[in-house]
């Protein structure tokens, strides 16, 4: 018998992309913090970075098995009333305790940890791509969560014929509807054994209330959810059971916008506008779903399971991108959200998951001439794109240009028509209409050896 806890949530409102330059947020070589996961910027404090300063703060924690840090409180702060302390505890969900000196160890499991914080310099609070005002959030109101047959599905194989404990931490983003996306592992212990994977897995039964501004729900948060995998039983040589999920499906085909419009149920129409479900299927040789389960509905009792599961027979998976791998041995899980017909379409795809790019020979024969007898090596369009049910890009419009007149606008727009996108996003809904706003560089390669750099 396995249980499952959460020990605490943490929901951090994000800062926005990472400013210029790196050592924002500097600890001590024995404390490790995932820069490639969690940018510096999302943790400055935002007054402190309104007004370009730095400042430090110490913080003592329990140090946990695998070095991970629990129930952290602040010993001190400098400048004070700028919000070094409060980061400096909210860094420490990120970080993981390596060998740390025994001038910091408190007792045997108490740890102190210096946290600096460096505004880079030469950059002025004006420069930076910080988004100031970010709040945190302690208590996010939870509306779902992994159920214990959701975990038994996932739970580790390796771990069970072990007999072993473990935990591990995922930093998610949160969508306007209050989805975990973009789920990225910050640490896992025992290594190995696959409790990190299986709690990126468990991410997607989450869901809370989604935060808002004046009422109006927005994304662009940051969850961090802590997971302790607990075992009650010993070493195990017993065939485990276990289910293949693909991640990330590519997909040949997906309900239209017009189907999922239909498909929403009649009796919630005035009642409910958004309507969320979580459905899992077996794949067929072909691509074709069956066998398909219910696996979270919300809100119950008002036919969106039904109506997901009734959208199934519109999917299929692109085989093609699986020749590897023997499809009817796995299982796809599909978000579904059913929004009233009233509801318009998406507006603008910002996080795509592209299925078709073009490789580097046909990026050179679509390098724009005029620079290239310029001798302009690099350059840059942006155009605006409205994507096709297919995720193909259509109506391609130059929006903008680097250097000008050098024709990158319209290498850019030719390259966009050859791309394309999945055709159903992690957020449940199809790409049917929406546009995307795409800055594309187009780049010479260096010469040969032995010869000049030439188009093709």
């Amino acid at each position: 018998m396995k249980a499952w806890g959460i020990a605490t949530f943490l929901l951090c409102l994000v800062a926005g992309p990472a400013s210029a330059g790196s050592g924002l947020v500097v600890l001590p070589d024995w404390a490790n913090f995932p820069y490639q996961t969690v940018p510096q910027s999302e943790l400055y404090p935002e007054a402190a970075a309104s007004q370009g300063m730095s400042g430090a703060a110490t913080i003592r924690c329990s140090l946990e098995p695998g070095g991970d840090v629990d129930k952290c409180s602040l010993l001190s702060e400098s400048p004070t009333g700028q919000g070094f302390g409060a980061k400096a505890i909210a860094v420490a969900d990120f970080i993981t305790v390596l060998t740390p000196p025994a001038s910091a160890m408190v007792g045997r499991d108490r740890v102190d940890i210096p946290v600096a914080f460096n505004w880079p310099a030469g950059v002025a609070p004006a420069q930076t791509t910080l988004s100031l005002g970010g709040t945190m959030i302690t208590e996010p109101d939870w509306k779902r969560i992994p159920s214990s047959s959701d975990l038994q599905a996932i739970w580790p194989a390796e771990a069970t014929r072990q007999g072993v404990s473990g935990k591990a931490r995922v930093v998610c983003d949160v969508t306007v509807e209050g989805l975990t996306d973009r789920c990225r592992l910050i640490s896992e212990y025992p290594k190995g054994v696959g409790f990190g994977p299986a709690a990126i897995q468990a991410t997607r039964y989450f869901a809370m209330k989604p935060e808002t501004v004046d009422g109006v729900p927005v994304g662009g948060a940051s969850v961090v959810i802590p997971f302790n995998f607990v075992s009650s039983g010993g070493p195990s040589t017993a065939p485990v059971s276990t289910i293949n999920v693909l991640a990330a499906p590519v997909w040949a085909a997906t309900p239209t916008l017009d189907q999922m419009k239909a498909a929403f149920p009649a009796g919630a129409i005035g009642k409910v506008d958004l309507g969320r479900v979580m459905v899992r299927c077996k794949v067929a040789a072909d691509g074709s779903l069956h066998a398909c389960d219910l696996l979270a509905e919300q809100p119950t009792g008002k036919g969106f399971g039904h109506a997901a599961l009734g959208l199934t027979k519109a999917f299929k998976v692109r085989p093609d991108f699986y020749q590897d791998l023997k499809l009817t041995d796995y299982s796809v899980d599909i978000p579904i959200s059913l929004f009233s017909p009233s509801q318009a379409g998406l507006d603008q795809i910002t996080d795509p998951m592209w299925i078709q790019v073009i490789d580097q020979t046909k990026l050179q024969q679509i390098f724009p001439d005029e620079a290239f007898k310029a001798g302009v090596k690099t350059g840059r369009g942006v155009v605006s794109c409205v994507v096709a049910h297919s995720g193909a890009l259509t109506n391609c419009q130059v929006v903008g240009e680097e250097p000008p007149g050098l024709g990158f606008g319209p290498a850019a727009a030719t390259l966009a028509d050859l791309m394309a996108m999945n055709p159903w996003t992690n957020q449940g809904r199809p790409v049917d209409g929406a546009s995307i706003r795409l800055p594309l560089v187009l780049k010479l390669p260096p010469p040969s050896a032995d010869a000049p750099a030439a188009k093709p």
